[in-house]
């Protein structure tokens, strides 16, 4: 698991309650664990069920898709696996489902976009229901 702050990595799997809490209180990764720390590079290319990339852009490149070992990779970012990479997934798809952007986070683009449009119509901090027809 990692944020802008940090990375932890536990092969017996990490106690997501207790990092859940953390971060309420600390706002943040950082911190929670010296143990545990781990690169965020090092982080993408760990043995998981699924990985989720969803932070940032081109996180998986030509040098770690290789790397990368997981079943599913869901792109929770905007773009995070450069063309290169994208490539090397499309040969590895008997090994690696990949769950594209543009599918995996087209929700985080809809509400953006409610976000921005409240915000030009100066709705802050005001929950309105969406009505799409």
């Amino acid at each position: 698991m990692s944020d802008h702050t940090a990375a932890y990595f536990d092969p017996k799997g990490l106690d997501v309650a207790a990092l859940d809490r953390y971060v309420r209180e600390n706002r943040a990764l950082k911190g929670f664990s010296e143990q545990l720390t781990i690169s965020p590079d090092e982080l993408l290319t760990q043995r998981c069920d699924v990985l989720v990339p969803a932070a940032m852009e081109r996180a998986i490149t030509e040098e770690n898709v290789e790397r990368v070992d997981c079943r599913i990779l869901a792109e929770g970012a905007n773009g995070p696996t450069t063309p290169e990479a994208d490539a090397v997934l499309d040969r590895r798809k008997d090994e690696i489902f990949v769950i594209p952007d543009i599918l995996c986070n087209a929700g985080g683009v809809i509400v953006s976009y409610f976000e921005w449009v409240q915000g030009l119509q100066q709705f802050f901090g005001q929950r309105r229901k969406l009505w799409i027809a």
